[in-house]
């Protein structure tokens, strides 16, 4: 899909606002889901900014689905990552649409700003690891920092809200995680 996504990029070239074809049509864009665009809260889960965007939620979606796949299943993993990443999506549309009337979403929840990605998808991946296993020790790669599993998600928060990271849906992230986390506490019970 990046691979096409890059090549309609590349064949249609920029259009309008120097977005290509693909971005225009297969990203999520609240006002397009309004006026009728159903499939975009799908095909974004498909697209990516990058290379390293791209390698970013893969390697997220190795390291908390593994486990994860391996206590619910392929098919269940599948199911929460689906459920995960095309809610985030229509709840970023249901919130954009609701903060419209009250004079627009600012960043949080925008109106006519595209969103890429399946990082709402794997923010409920982690979510549900973070619930299934809180006390699990987290070891970072590049930064010396050990922490429980429950730490996770506001640690990345925190980040993503303290540092000012351009181009971020946080609607897609705050979502998926919730659905996620919604998940993971119906699964302990």
């Amino acid at each position: 899909a990046f691979l096409l996504q890059a090549l309609v990029g590349q064949v249609a070239g920029g259009g309008e606002g120097g977005l290509s074809a693909a971005v225009r049509w297969g990203a999520l864009w609240p006002s397009g889901v309004v006026r009728g665009r159903i499939w975009q809260p799908f095909t974004y889960l498909l697209m990516h900014a990058s290379l390293s965007h791209l390698f970013s939620n893969l390697f997220f979606l190795w390291m908390f689905g593994s486990p994860v796949e391996e206590l619910l299943g392929r098919r269940n993993l599948i199911r929460l990552y689906l459920v995960g990443g095309v809610g985030a999506g229509l709840l970023a549309v249901v919130a954009a649409a609701l903060a419209l009337p009250l004079g627009g979403g600012g960043v949080l929840f925008p109106w006519d700003v595209p969103t890429i990605g399946a990082s709402g998808a794997c923010f409920a991946v982690v979510a549900v690891y973070s619930t299934a296993w809180p006390d699990r020790k987290i070891n970072l790669l590049l930064v010396p920092l050990v922490f429980e599993a429950r730490w996770i998600l506001p640690l990345e928060f925190l980040v993503e809200f303290g540092i000012n990271f351009g181009g971020v849906s946080h609607a897609a992230h705050l979502f998926g995680a919730a659905i996620g986390l919604a998940f993971g506490l119906l699964l302990r019970r």
